[in-house]
């Protein structure tokens, strides 16, 4: 093809568009919306989303992971906490959309960490809005990061640090590690097991 052709089928098709004032606007105005519109929503920092606190130990481990939660909803605000009493109402709000994510330490959980016997907290999500729940569990992975972190004991004066640190790791010392235990509310399906009958079920026995 020569060159000047296709310079003739290019003329034409600019003077098409600057004469149709309607298609140069949605040529122009249509792709910055979805920029601005898609950035926003895939590209902004959480904040503000409402999560639920289930406590059933009130012992000493669970309030430190209380206060870690209340500093989190007091500085970066991602998210706001509401308590409930029990385990089914919060679960019953997950699923009804009120709330998107769960806290829930369970019994015994301050007795676990001190005898380090693999303490756990359950963080429920509702896993239909992954971009949400994965920006909230973020911040609840910096606050195990914050819990497991060990003590340094204050220095002396007139002694070393090295000296200082001495015993600090022995297992007497050191408190048991908090695992986050991650659940879904809706469990993932393949494509192909979802075009077949059956029925799955969420489990949440895993701290009985």
């Amino acid at each position: 093809m020569k060159l000047y052709r296709i310079a003739a089928i290019m003329e034409r098709d600019l003077r098409k568009f600057f004469r149709s004032p309607a298609l140069m606007m949605t040529s122009m105005v249509f792709p910055m919306m979805q920029l601005i519109v898609l950035g926003y929503a895939f590209g902004g920092k959480i904040k503000g989303v409402t999560i639920a606190l289930v406590d059933e130990d009130h012992a000493a481990e669970s309030r430190l992971v209380r206060q870690k939660l209340n500093a989190i909803a007091e500085g970066p605000k991602t998210f706001s906490i509401t308590e409930y009493s029990n385990l089914p109402d919060a679960m019953t709000d997950i699923r009804a959309g009120f709330i998107k994510a769960m806290v829930y330490i369970p019994p015994g959980f301050s007795q676990r960490v001190l005898r380090n016997e693999k303490p756990r907290i359950a963080f429920i999500e509702d896993n239909t809005d992954g971009f949400t729940t994965s920006g909230i569990f973020e911040r609840i992975q910096q606050m195990q990061a914050d819990l497991n972190g060990p003590v340094l004991p204050p220095l002396i004066a007139g002694q070393s640090p090295a000296s200082n640190l001495t015993g600090l790791f022995s297992p007497q010392r050191l408190p048991g590690q908090i695992e986050i235990q991650t659940v879904e509310v809706y469990p993932y399906i393949e494509y192909i097991k979802y075009l077949l009958a059956g029925r799955y079920q969420s489990r949440f026995s895993w701290w009985r």
